[in-house]
C-alpha cells in the first residue's frame, strides 16, 4: 500500500524525535511525557493545554475534548462499545503485540512507534489495511506523539494496587458514629457474599476480552474493615493510613455518619473504584469517574422541594427549620436555599436546637411553604399545636426514617413527604431477590433496605469484575460497567435507576407523595 509522502515525513521525522526524548527523558521527565500523554488521552488536549485537532470519516473536523481516546477505547484502553462497535483494545501489553484473535477477519503484526503514528496520523494499521473510517485521524505534533506512545506503552502494563495473579483485596469502609447494628447487617452481606464467591470461584470461571482468552483467572477475594473516626476532616488521613499499610484494588458499600466528600475524593485522586457506598451525604459533584453512587442523596430531595414549590408557586417566602447537628439536614437546608435563591424566591433557614422556642403555628402565618429537616421526633414535638389549615409542610423520607407513620394527622392533612425509592405498591422483584438470596445464605435480616443495597453493591462489582479476564484492572472494571445495563433488573429500592455509560449517578429523581391522600405521587427529575 502507497503511503503519503508528507504522512511518511511525519512519522520519520517523530520517530527521531521519539528517540531523542527517550534517550534524554529520565525519571521525573519520563514521568511528566508519561502525564502527557495521560491528558492527551483522556481529555484531548496537547501537551501545550491546547485541544488537539483530528478529522473523522475523511473530511468532518473535531475537537480531541469532543472526541477522547477514552470515549472509544474506554479508560482503561480495553475498547468499549461505540455506535454498535467494539473498537480495539490498545492497552500497551496488546497493542504492541501481535493481534492473533480469531474475531478478527484479520491479524496484525505488533505495532512499532513508526506504525503506531501512522495509525495515529494517518489511520492504516500495523498490517497496512485501512482503520474504521470512525477512528479520527489526529493532527498532533511530535511532543504530543512522543507522550501518547508513551502513556500507550504503559497503558495496562502493570496489575491494578490490591490484586494478584491469584488473589483480590477490597475494602469497605465505616465512618463515624454509624449504628453499629447497621454496619454488622451490611457487613454480613459483604462478607458473605464474598465467602459464597470463593466457594464456587472455581467452578465458575467465565469471562475474558476475546474469545481466544482463557477464561477468567481465579483470584480468592478477601476483605479488610476500615473505620475511621472523629471530625470527617480527619477520614482522609486515617483512610490514607489504612492504604500505605496494605493496599486494595477497591471499596464496597460503606456508610458514613456524615458526608461522603473525604471517602469520594481519596478514591478519585487514588484512582481506585468505590462501588455505591450508602450514603445520604454524597458529594456535591459527583462526575468523577471511579465513584458510583444511588443518587444525590439529600441534595436530591432538596432540589425536588425547589422544583415542588416553583411549580406551585410557592417559594415566595419558605420557612426552612433544620437540625444544625445533622449534617444531613444542614446539607439539604443549605442546597434548597441556593436554588430556591437561584429561581428569585426566598428561603429563611432557623436551627431547631439552637432556638428551641420556635413555633411552627405562629411561623405558618406569614409562611408560603414550610420545609422540615428533621427527624419524626423532632417533627412530631414541633408540630403538636399545629393546625389542619396553613401552608404545606415539606419533609424528608430520608430523615424520617422508619418513623414517618408516627406523624400527627394535622401535619400530615397538610404534608408532603420527599421519597428519593420506590413506593410500597411499586413491585420490586430486586428487592425479593436478594430476600431469596440472603435466606439460602443465612443471612440475618437486620435492616433490609439497607442490605438489600450493600448486595446489589458487591453483585455490580462482581459484574464487572468477572468479564476482564486476564486483563484485570481497576480501569477496565469500571469500563464494563459502563455497559452493563442488565444490571438494572437488579438494583432494589431505586427502581427507577439504572446504570448508564459514563454517568455515575444511578437514579436522578424521587417523588413527591401528599401525606393526606388527596393527590397521587408525582415522580419529579429536577
Amino acid at each position: 500500500m502507497l503511503i503519503d509522502p508528507f504522512l511518511r515525513k511525519r512519522v520519520f521525522t517523530w520517530v527521531m524525535a521519539l528517540i531523542l526524548a527517550n534517550s534524554a527523558a529520565a525519571g521525573t521527565g519520563q514521568d511528566a511525557l508519561v502525564a502527557a500523554g495521560k491528558r492527551l488521552y483522556l481529555e484531548g488536549r496537547g501537551v501545550s493545554g491546547e485541544p488537539v485537532k483530528a478529522m473523522v470519516q475523511g473530511d468532518v473536523p473535531v475537537s480531541g475534548t469532543q472526541l477522547t481516546c477514552q470515549s472509544c477505547h474506554g479508560r482503561s484502553g480495553m475498547g468499549t462499545i461505540e455506535s454498535g462497535k467494539i473498537p480495539p483494545a490498545i492497552a500497551g501489553p496488546l497493542l504492541f503485540s501481535p493481534d492473533i484473535r480469531t474475531r478478527t477477519q484479520r491479524q496484525r503484526p505488533a505495532y512499532t512507534d513508526k506504525t503506531l503514528a501512522r495509525a495515529i496520523l494517518g489511520g492504516i494499521d500495523a498490517a497496512g489495511h485501512p482503520l474504521d473510517p470512525l477512528m479520527p485521524h489526529f493532527q498532533l505534533n511530535e511532543r504530543d506523539l512522543a507522550a501518547l506512545t508513551a502513556y500507550l506503552r504503559q497503558l495496562g502494563s502493570a496489575l491494578s494496587p490490591g490484586s494478584t495473579e491469584t488473589t483480590l483485596r477490597l475494602a469497605t469502609l465505616i465512618a463515624g458514629d454509624v449504628d453499629p447494628a447497621l454496619a454488622r447487617a451490611e457487613l454480613d452481606v459483604i462478607e458473605t457474599f464474598i465467602a459464597a464467591r470463593n466457594r464456587s470461584g472455581p467452578q465458575r470461571l467465565r469471562g475474558g476480552h476475546f474469545p481466544h482468552d482463557i477464561k477468567e483467572t481465579y483470584r480468592e477475594w478477601s476483605l479488610d474493615v476500615w473505620r475511621v473516626s472523629g471530625a470527617p476532616a480527619t477520614w482522609r488521613a486515617q483512610i490514607e493510613a489504612y492504604y500505605r499499610k496494605r493496599p486494595v484494588f477497591a471499596l464496597i458499600g460503606g456508610l458514613a455518619a456524615g458526608t461522603w466528600q473525604p471517602v469520594h475524593d481519596f478514591c478519585e485522586a487514588q484512582e481506585m473504584p468505590c462501588m455505591l457506598p450508602d450514603t445520604d451525604l454524597p458529594p456535591a459533584d459527583v462526575s468523577g469517574f471511579y465513584s458510583f453512587y444511588y443518587s444525590r442523596g439529600m441534595r436530591l430531595e432538596a432540589d425536588i422541594v425547589a422544583s415542588a414549590l416553583k411549580s406551585r408557586q410557592l417559594d415566595a417566602k419558605v420557612i426552612a427549620i433544620v437540625d444544625g447537628g445533622d449534617a444531613r439536614s444542614v446539607a439539604a437546608s443549605g442546597e434548597l436555599e441556593k436554588i430556591v435563591q437561584q429561581q428569585g424566591g426566598h428561603v429563611q433557614t432557623l436551627d431547631l436546637h439552637r432556638d428551641p422556642s420556635v413555633s411552627l403555628a405562629r411561623l405558618s402565618e406569614n409562611a408560603s411553604a414550610i420545609v422540615l429537616w428533621l427527624n419524626a421526633a423532632d417533627i412530631q414535638g414541633l408540630t403538636k399545636d399545629l393546625q389542619g389549615k396553613g401552608p404545606p409542610v415539606f419533609m424528608s423520607a430520608s430523615l424520617l426514617g422508619k418513623h414517618q407513620n408516627t406523624l400527627s394527622d394535622s401535619v400530615r392533612s397538610r404534608g408532603w413527604r420527599v421519597q428519593l425509592t420506590a413506593l410500597p405498591s411499586d413491585p420490586d422483584p430486586a428487592l425479593r431477590r436478594f430476600l431469596a438470596w440472603a435466606r439460602v445464605q443465612k443471612v440475618k435480616l437486620q435492616d433490609v433496605p439497607h442490605q438489600a443495597l450493600t448486595y446489589f453493591a458487591c453483585m455490580a462489582f462482581a459484574e464487572g469484575v468477572k468479564h476482564t479476564g486476564l486483563y484485570l484492572s481497576r480501569e477496565y472494571v469500571l469500563d464494563l460497567l459502563n455497559h452493563s445495563s442488565k444490571l438494572n433488573a437488579y438494583i432494589p429500592l431505586y427502581t427507577r435507576g439504572g446504570i448508564t455509560p459514563w454517568q455515575r449517578v444511578l437514579s436522578r429523581g424521587g417523588y413527591l407523595i401528599d401525606l393526606s391522600g388527596r393527590a397521587q405521587p408525582v415522580w419529579i427529575v429536577p
